[in-house]
């Protein structure tokens, strides 16, 4: 070779080469790892089709099987006319035949598996019948009946919470997104948001120096605030609807903005795509929320903001009556931080709201520090402290406490979980039936510990 210079096609010989070594060594050889020199050893992923699986590998494969298995399909309305419960259509017995007749489409969802995996303490204070009651009376007028569910990255960008939000609002009314931050963190799947300008975050349950100093963040434990200087250009907030998720998701009819206590005058200016709707002028004062309904749903708004800023909560979108499901994400939280935030400002937030249920889904990002059994009983009795807060601020309203995914680790060339996952699964559980409230087992619906490995292997994966 000239200079020293290698051809292309010698570098593709020597990849394939190399390719062909180690494949053959990964389909034909016993051995995983090599041992070259002291504390360097070759690890060459194996070929599993020609390794036959050990019983312990196959008693998880056969309970996750299982698992997806008891996760069946039935027939259940969906679509503007569904029917409420208690209606005549609703309780007919041939759902093909309710389907034909109300022309509304087939949906596929879950039925519930032998053993139920929502469970319900012995002591329940049926808090849940009192919820069923509201959904049985929601109507096309007023505030939306509000589903507030908090958890961690696991249900960032809406995931999880888009189901939920999908299947009371097909069922029992209401439209739109819900409560969004002023600046977004992570993008959202049902809505295109957009920010200009400098906005400044201040999380409940991040870093010290993100934190309040007051403790104040508004129902979401996240609150935003914007750098201004006199002729600068208006700062904006769009949210636009994507297509994606749910049709009643992208479209709504009422609109607020929450803020905290204004210290100088400022403005506000409402637009629905082009036009501007209406303008607020903020004086010095006390926290409050600016609202706005509109008479036909719109699908893409623009706040506009000029001059000091206060803290902004949220804003949020909204249909009139029906349900609100809200996404709550707070990455990096471990779900015990709620009582870290000024409690009489929190319970007016959550009490400004029409709450009818809470759901607290956490616990992943705990599942990887614990060490010993003793650790995960204390993250329990954390968890049972944040919903004796809830029971506080919010009598009667149903909880329900969701628990972690199996999660997993590389362990040389073997994916396993962490050792820990059913002991934090089991320390949620305890606080949930201490404090009478529902528990949703994850872990066990999925086919207990191992079963993350599968379910992301599988020819279309149920998980990353």
């Amino acid at each position: 070779m000239k200079h020293g210079a290698m051809k292309s096609w010698h570098m593709a010989m020597f990849f394939t080469t190399l390719l062909l070594v180690f494949g053959s060594i990964a389909r034909w050889s016993p051995i995983s790892e090599f041992y070259v020199v002291d504390g360097v050893t070759l690890r060459i992923p194996q070929w599993n089709e020609s390794v036959a699986m050990d019983s312990a590998t196959a008693a998880v494969d056969s309970t996750v099987r299982a698992a997806l298995e008891s996760v069946d399909t039935n027939i259940v309305l969906s679509g503007e006319d569904v029917p409420r419960l208690g209606s005549q259509q609703h309780q007919a017995s041939d759902p093909t035949q309710v389907a034909s007749t109300t022309h509304v489409a087939v949906k596929r969802v879950p039925v519930p598996n032998e053993n139920s995996l929502l469970e319900f303490a012995p002591q329940d204070s049926v808090m849940w019948a009192q919820f069923v009651s509201k959904l049985r009376v929601v109507g096309d007028s007023g505030m939306p009946l509000r589903i507030l569910h908090f958890g961690d990255s696991q249900i960032e960008g809406d995931r999880m919470t888009s189901l939920i939000r999908s299947y009371f609002q097909s069922r029992y009314g209401g439209m739109g997104p819900g409560l969004q931050p002023l600046a977004p963190f992570v993008p959202m799947g049902s809505v295109a948001h957009d920010a200009q300008g400098q906005w400044d975050r201040y999380v409940s349950f991040g870093r010290k120096d993100q934190r309040l100093g007051d403790g104040q963040y508004g129902v979401r434990g996240v609150a935003h605030q914007y750098q201004w200087s006199p002729g600068d250009q208006p700062i904006g907030v769009t949210y636009k609807a994507r297509k994606w998720g749910s049709r009643k998701v992208r479209t709504y009819r009422m609109v607020a903005l929450e803020h905290g206590p204004v210290s100088d005058s400022s403005s506000v200016r409402l637009f629905a795509r082009d036009s501007l709707i209406v303008q607020y002028d903020l004086e010095p004062g006390p926290a409050g929320y600016l609202s706005h309904e509109f008479v036909v749903p719109v699908d893409e708004i623009r706040w506009e903001f000029s001059g000091p800023s206060p803290l902004w909560y949220h804003a949020s979108l909204d249909g009139v009556g029906g349900v609100a499901v809200d996404n709550v994400a707070m990455r990096g939280a471990s779900g015990y931080t709620f009582s870290m935030m000024d409690q009489r400002h929190f319970a007016q937030a959550l009490q400004n709201q029409n709450v009818g249920m809470v759901i607290l889904q956490f616990g992943g990002n705990t599942v990887p520090y614990i060490k010993k059994e003793e650790t995960a009983v204390q993250y329990g009795r954390r968890i049972e402290r944040q919903i004796r807060l809830f029971k506080k601020h919010l009598p009667g309203v149903a909880i329900l406490v969701i628990g972690p995914s199996d999660m997993a680790f590389k362990d040389g060339m073997d994916w396993v979980s962490y050792p820990y996952v059913s002991d934090v699964r089991d320390a949620m559980r305890r606080a949930a039936h201490n404090e009478g409230v529902a528990f949703f087992d994850v872990l066990k619906m999925m086919g207990g510990e191992g079963s993350m490995a599968i379910w992301a292997s599988l020819e279309q994966p149920l998980a990353g």
